[in-house]
């Protein structure tokens, strides 16, 4: 086999194999608040919290909560609570515009949506008959990020809330990346976030 060969299949293969180890996934090193765990230790960038040491692996650390995150496929909204707890965590909680951006992304398939099913549970809820809304590792509700016109509680049913974590495949200016939904928490939601503490 020749080199030049050799040299072509080096080329070709080595982006696949990073794609599939997950080296690639979510962020670029354009922000050093932010960095999957899978990165390798980053001596030599400025700003830079090398993730191993404070997530394990799959998790995404963020400097600016000092929490880790992970998003999760295909659960309910009470049995997406039960995965988050099994993995010593909660459905994700949002507290600042930066933190719901984040969300948004480590969520964002780049697929345009067309069923309620398609986005994201966050953790967010109210009892049926309240309109008082607590996050399910409850802290505090001091930052909100309604869609125009939500929540609505279609037929009184909707006591959960989903993030548009991506664009709808029609433009609508009611369904802005990022913003929120209340939903039926029995729909089972292509995607939710889990949020837990980081190691140290």
């Amino acid at each position: 086999m020749s080199r030049r060969f050799m040299e072509f299949l080096l080329f070709i293969l080595t982006p696949l194999a990073e794609s599939c180890s997950g080296k690639n996934e979510h962020r670029s090193d354009a922000d050093p608040d932010l960095w999957p765990a899978e990165k390798p230790a980053c001596e030599h960038r400025s700003g830079c919290s090398a993730t191993k040491e404070h997530c394990e692996g799959g998790w995404t650390y963020f400097k600016k909560t000092g929490a880790c995150y992970k998003n999760f496929f295909w659960e309910n909204f009470d049995n997406a609570e039960k995965v988050c707890k099994k993995n010593e965590g909660h459905l994700v909680s949002i507290h600042s515009r930066e933190e719901n951006d984040l969300i948004a992304s480590l969520a964002k398939t780049g697929i345009q949506w067309s069923e309620w099913t398609q986005l994201t549970w966050i953790g967010l809820r109210k009892s049926p008959g309240s309109d008082d809304w607590s996050w399910t590792d409850d802290t505090d509700v001091d930052y909100l990020a309604w869609a125009p016109n939500e929540p609505s509680n279609t037929e009184g049913k909707e006591h959960c809330v989903e993030l548009f974590s991506d664009d709808y495949h029609i433009p609508n200016p009611m369904t802005p990346f990022g913003s929120w939904n209340d939903l039926d928490c029995s729909e089972k939601m292509r995607s939710f976030v889990c949020k837990k503490k980081a190691l140290h």
